[in-house]
């Protein structure tokens, strides 16, 4: 029941919260937490008559577990040693974040936004406290959602319990995906949980204490619920996880023919149209150019360069466009998708972000064609690996091409055109995702796939057809391993976001809640601004109604004492509750001054 305490194994209880809170008793009669959640635990064992618990063993940093410190000081904390600077120098941590061109760091978008005092930085098999006898308690690394997280091993007797944190749900899926991932299109996390799972299916733990959803209690429901769990990683990354086919080295100055009027750079970030009069319309536009670029586009007949078109809001490839403007006059051409993105990059905290605002000068809407010299270029929407990613169609030296950018790849051992890996930074709706554009394939019948980093690849009608399948069975590997009420709650981070993400800190400051609810049935959210001192929120409080696959755009003004202190970048958060679910403190933003 809600604020009570449940008996779970002998000696160990759960409070359920933002996360599962466990208290354990020690033989002596004194008391330990593992994570605290909201510290509303606290209440709860006074209310029992138990004792204040002498420590908290933290499974990681991240602010659902942690947040309840900031309203219950003073208790001694114990975490991982490789997390202990995540959460105790948070504050400096964020000041120095590089959110414009993020490729590396990702795992400090889940720190707390202020420091938390850290007594003991746990190594790997550390016993603790070891001075209150049985059960013993021992500190094993797992490194799955952050770099440090630990689990505890709870040994009682021959029994052995291990707290787990987010590592495994009890029907064998993880609770979230997206803070598995640490350095752009890598999933180092995911990989800890692999071994860890691994471990587990051996048979040799007897429960499993997660830190979400159900205790997983027998050997054999471990076993299972680990097996189980091996079985969809290895669907989802085993199966979808891209190899890179051939990935050219060359450099972004150096051009040479596709066909006839289709050029690519060798590096392959950009492809261009060139009419016979050598003007032409250029797909992405790389990082920017060495002296000399001028002459190498002349050698292979490009005089002018009339369009830039985008395919997806990522440094490497519009950062070039500054210098195209200013040569050729360059117009920047793109999907409506990704206006915002471009022109506001400081609003968002997705990763790749070039750190210059660029201004759109045509919006390119769904399925109309830009028309330009007897040349008809289809734009769509094609989210896939960011949200803000639209895919080209056009007709060019009597084939039908299509300008992929980073969404699509020739998997030449299977035959067949396959999803790159999704960057959960950029956003992923497993209802919408590759399946929004799955369909385009078919109706265009394109027979040349001009994809980013990569040659150009013929491709097959029977490739193009076969497409939306592959789609589909790669969202429904991921709908299998993310285990929520909807799966795009632990894939999307930022289905509740602020905007902007960094604001500029004045008096008054207007920013705007965003949420958008990805389930198929009404939801109630509530938003709770937690902020620094000296600032004040106005409503303090937000709760709303969304229908299935709504969003709200809500006002929310942030006034700025003159007692705060900012010092270059200060972070305050969204608590969400969606209805009886709470995830703490979910999102954030940053003031800066």
């Amino acid at each position: 029941m809600p604020d009570q305490l449940q008996a779970v194994l002998p000696g160990i209880r759960l409070y359920r919260d933002a996360v599962n809170v466990y208290v354990i008793q020690w033989e002596a009669g004194q008391t330990g937490l593992f994570d605290l959640g909201s510290g509303d635990v606290l209440a709860a064992m006074a209310r029992e008559g138990l004792p204040v618990p002498g420590v908290v063993m933290h499974t990681d940093y991240r602010r659902d577990r942690t947040f309840g410190h900031y309203t219950h000081p003073g208790l001694p904390v114990a975490i991982g040693r490789w997390d202990e600077p995540y959460i105790a120098g948070a504050r400096d941590l964020w000041r120095s974040l590089q959110v414009d061109h993020g490729y590396t760091d990702y795992e400090r978008f889940w720190m707390p936004r202020q420091d938390i005092p850290v007594q003991d930085a746990l190594h790997d098999g550390q016993l603790l406290p070891a001075i209150w006898g049985k059960p013993y308690v021992y500190a094993q690394h797992i490194g799955a959602h952050t770099p440090g997280g630990m689990g505890y091993m709870i040994v009682d007797g021959d029994r052995r319990y291990l707290v787990s944190g987010d590592l495994i749900q009890a029907d064998g899926t993880l609770h979230s995906i997206f803070e598995l991932q640490r350095n752009y299109n890598f999933m180092e996390g995911l990989h800890a949980v692999r071994r860890a799972a691994g471990w587990l299916a051996s048979g040799n733990i007897e429960a499993v204490l997660p830190s979400h959803g159900e205790p997983i209690i027998g050997t054999d429901n471990v076993v299972a619920a680990a097996e189980t769990l091996l079985e969809r990683i290895e669907d989802f990354w085993g199966r979808w996880r891209l190899v890179w086919p051939d990935q050219p080295r060359g450099h972004v100055s150096d051009f040479e023919p596709v066909t006839p009027h289709l050029r690519g750079a060798t590096n392959r970030i950009q492809y261009a149209i060139v009419d016979d009069d050598g003007s032409a319309v250029l797909f992405d536009t790389g990082t920017g150019y060495p002296e000399g670029f001028e002459e190498v586009l002349e050698q292979q007949g490009i005089k002018d360069v009339e369009y830039a078109i985008i395919t997806h809001h990522h440094d490497d490839h519009v950062m070039g466009f500054e210098w195209l403007r200013e040569r050729y006059g360059t117009r920047l051409a793109t999907h409506e998708c990704m206006v915002d993105v471009l022109q506001n990059p400081a609003a968002y905290a997705l990763n790749c972000l070039h750190d210059k605002p660029l201004k759109v000068d045509v919006v390119l809407r769904e399925g109309q064609p830009l028309r330009w010299r007897g040349y008809e270029i289809y734009p769509h929407f094609f989210p896939s690996q960011t949200e803000y990613h639209a895919v080209y169609f056009c007709r060019v030296d009597g084939q039908m091409v299509l300008f992929s950018g980073d969404a699509l790849y020739w998997e030449p051992g299977q035959q067949r055109i396959r999803p790159t890996d999704p960057d959960w930074r950029n956003r992923f709706d497993v209802d919408g995702g590759y399946l929004v554009g799955a369909g385009l394939l078919g109706q265009y019948q394109p027979r040349l796939l001009a994809a980013a980093h990569v040659h150009p690849w013929p491709i097959t009608r029977e490739a193009c057809d076969e497409f939306e399948a592959n789609a589909q069975a790669f969202h429904a590997s991921l709908r299998a391993l993310v285990g929520r009420r909807h799966p795009t709650v632990g894939i999307d981070p930022f289905f509740v976001s602020v905007y902007p993400y960094r604001a500029q800190a004045k008096p008054k400051t207007h920013v705007e809640l965003r949420v958008d609810n990805p389930m198929d049935e009404t939801v109630t959210v509530k938003l709770t601004p937690c902020l620094p001192a000296g600032v004040s929120a106005k409503p303090n409080i937000i709760e709303t109604e969304l229908g299935p696959k709504q969003s709200a755009r809500i006002p929310l003004t942030l006034y700025i004492g003159p007692d705060c202190q900012i010092d270059g970048r200060a972070m305050w958060t969204l608590r969400v509750a969606i209805d009886a679910e709470d995830l703490g403190e979910f999102a954030e933003g940053m003031l800066e001054s």
